[in-house]
């Protein structure tokens, strides 16, 4: 093995005559190392998992990993949204938690605060009018209600209560091109898919069963959204904004709880994020063609990610988040180089965090942001190089 640096960027093993296959990301608050691993794409069989660690007084020449800010009314921060602002007093990034959210400026600065009315669960910011004045959506899950939060933190309404089969999960999205974000709701059981505009009530219904997860988003890049969804199945299916299922993605595994994220870099296409426990978390394109695969040194339920440039000189980072652990109900958020490596690695101390990428403090440059309990958001950055020639 050689010890090499790349770019002054990470430290890592390289086996001379061996390639890393697996592609990925890694971090890390309470626990800080740098991981070796590889894995056969192909075949998703993972080799055993090489770790060299690194002293925490190294490893925090690399990166910055800061809290940004931290406000315990607002909960768990589940759900970011970054709009580039027109000026400095204009908010630009929303956080939403389960007790309320905040506002930011461009440079990260405070602006405001919303406190919920009461708990929501998932909650995501969402832009009704195209003001950024947001609404918070309710998204649910593991049956509980859906619902929206107006700007104010009070209960637009609800859905779901009382109604057997309950709901499962909630996604928004603009479905008839009005530019205004239509609540696809997956039901439990028999319930199938429910279409609700922004008043909470029924646009149209399609049958399905046990329509596990949701997303809103143009699958194919033709400039409309479409509905993708799992159901008891395993299938992922896609359909139209009337309910018309369009297709279904020849995925060779299980899914259910998926996610979607862009591949390779933020420039690119839309790709489905699966966790499946006995094939690794695997990243599929539309198509059902696997992308890549990860297999990173912990078990959980939910997954999440993004690619992250935190270099303008290095191809994008990959953050994965890895929710739910098993046996201690963490999160995990590793951060993969472009040659499958985990090089940073992130414990939380809660089931459920969020991810979001935002401008750098340079050009083409991008910081990771991390939301996780009692309302915390971390940015995780590389630390800029001090020059150490003379004037």
């Amino acid at each position: 093995m050689n010890l090499v640096r790349e770019s002054g960027l990470f430290v890592r093993l390289v086996r001379s005559g061996s390639k890393p296959l697996a592609f990925g990301l890694g971090a890390g608050m309470l626990l800080f190392s740098i991981h070796m691993l590889w894995g056969d794409v192909k075949t998703g069989t993972p080799n055993p998992v090489k770790k060299k660690v690194l002293t925490l007084e190294t490893a925090a020449r690399l990166l910055e990993d800061s809290l940004l800010f931290q406000k315990g009314t607002l909960g768990t921060i589940t759900g970011m949204v970054f709009s580039p602002p027109g000026s400095d007093s204009q908010p630009a990034l929303a956080v939403a938690g389960d007790y309320g959210a905040a506002y930011f400026s461009g440079k990260g600065v405070f602006l405001s605060a919303v406190k919920f009315e009461r708990k929501g669960f998932r909650m995501v910011p969402v832009d009704l009018k195209g003001d950024r004045n947001h609404a918070f959506m309710n998204r649910g899950g593991d049956g509980q209600q859906v619902g929206l939060f107006d700007s104010e933190g009070r209960v637009a309404w609800r859905y779901g209560l009382g109604v057997d089969p309950a709901p499962n999960n909630m996604a928004a999205g603009d479905l008839d091109g009005d530019d205004r974000p239509e609540f696809a709701v997956g039901m439990n059981g028999e319930g199938g898919i429910r279409l609700l505009n922004q008043q909470g009530k029924e646009k149209w219904k399609q049958p399905d069963i046990n329509v596990w997860h949701m997303e809103i988003l143009d699958v194919d890049g033709d400039g409309k959204n479409e509905i993708v969804h799992s159901n008891v199945s395993g299938q992922v299916r896609i359909r139209d904004g009337d309910g018309k299922l369009l297709r279904e993605i020849p995925a060779k595994t299980f899914v259910a709880a998926f996610s979607v994220c862009r591949w390779p870099d933020a420039n690119g296409g839309w790709a489905l994020l699966n966790n499946n426990q006995l094939e690794g978390i695997q990243l599929m394109d539309f198509a059902g063609n696997a992308l890549t695969k990860f297999f990173p040194p912990v078990k959980g339920r939910r997954v999440y990610g993004t690619p992250v440039r935190l270099s303008a000189s290095e191809k994008p980072y990959f953050a994965l988040l890895v929710c739910d652990c098993v046996p201690r109900n963490d999160t995990r958020l590793f951060l993969y180089d472009a040659d499958g490596e985990i090089v940073f690695d992130k414990r939380l101390l809660t089931p459920r965090a969020s991810l979001l990428t935002v401008p750098g403090d340079t050009p083409e440059t991008e910081k990771l942001l991390v939301g996780e309990s009692e309302g915390a958001v971390w940015q995780i950055r590389l630390k800029p190089v001090k020059s150490t020639q003379g004037n």
